[in-house]
């Protein structure tokens, strides 16, 4: 069975097109949504659910990249049986009409999105820290395997452990994740299982391909880190701890200042034995080098 993504310019000009702004319809073959998308952000077209499923994305208004190749208002992109999730990137703030050959992707993406926002307003409103520093690790990392040519699915995968690899300690308790103090050892072991706790949400709602980066955020080189104290580091887990590290020596919090980020670079190229050098110099380019 072929299957194909395919980009093409519309000779077609239409002046005051309005902006689709809802869900218009769906029958047993065909449904018809919009999808608006900020300025700058990147977002993936993923394989369908179902097989054989094809879809049509008519760009309403804004500007996409996609391959190098600028996409404005007119312009359409169609996708059938891609095995692989790509990226676009919205240079300006963009809306997309999106026709499907079967009714159900937009509702099931619905349902699968609403979770996981649930999760997220979850950890804003115990700890407003994680859920910034999550944003942040979350970008860091896009660029970093940017700048590594990794293929579109793994950066996605590493996008989405990078966004969610907190998310367990919506189960710490809160005199523990606000603490201004130092914690003590058995507060310090309870904290530890908010990877574990991540781990397992995360699998159930992502996969198993973003849980197995996710989990290894603490891990460290030497064998030091937790939860298993692995070595083997895979190299979308060794990106995560390396943001994840940075974010946190750099950010001010109630118990400590944050430190320059110069600072915490150096701090990274010392502890050779527990991060990957290559990668914290690749972030020194993108943070600091490039500023």
């Amino acid at each position: 069975m072929k299957s194909y993504i395919n980009f093409s310019k519309s000779p077609v000009q239409q002046e005051g097109f309005k902006p689709i702004v809802k869900l218009l319809g769906a029958e047993d073959n065909i449904e018809v949504s919009r999808y608006e998308v900020g300025k700058n952000s990147m977002f993936f077209v993923n394989p369908t659910l179902q097989v054989g499923t094809y879809e049509f994305y008519y760009i309403v208004s804004g500007k996409v990249l996609y391959n190098d190749k600028v996409y404005t208002a007119n312009d359409f992109y169609e996708v059938y049986n891609i095995d692989e999730p790509f990226k676009i990137k919205a240079l300006e703030d963009t809306v997309i009409l999106f026709i499907s050959s079967r009714a159900g992707e937009f509702s099931d993406a619905l349902e699968f999105n609403e979770n996981l926002v649930e999760q997220l307003e979850a950890i804003q409103a115990k700890d407003h820290y994680t859920f910034e520093h999550c944003r942040r690790v979350k970008r860091h990392v896009h660029d970093i395997g940017e700048y590594l040519n990794l293929s579109d699915g793994d950066i996605k995968n590493m996008v989405l452990a990078a966004y969610f690899h907190d998310v367990g300690k919506i189960l710490i308790p809160d005199h523990i994740l606000n603490k201004a103090g130092k914690l003590t050892k058995e507060e310090y072991d309870l904290m530890k299982t908010h990877v574990i706790h991540s781990e397992t949400i995360i699998q159930e709602n992502l996969g198993k391909e973003v849980s197995d980066i996710l989990i290894l955020h603490h891990e460290r080189l030497d064998g030091s880190g937790y939860p298993k104290g692995v070595k083997d580091i895979p190299l979308q887990g060794r990106i995560l701890a390396v943001v994840d590290s940075f974010d946190a020596m750099t950010t001010d919090r109630v118990y400590k200042k944050g430190m320059k980020k110069e600072e915490a670079i150096e701090e990274l190229l010392s502890l050779n034995h527990q991060y990957d050098q290559e990668i914290v110099k690749i972030l020194e380019k993108l943070v600091i080098k490039k500023a």
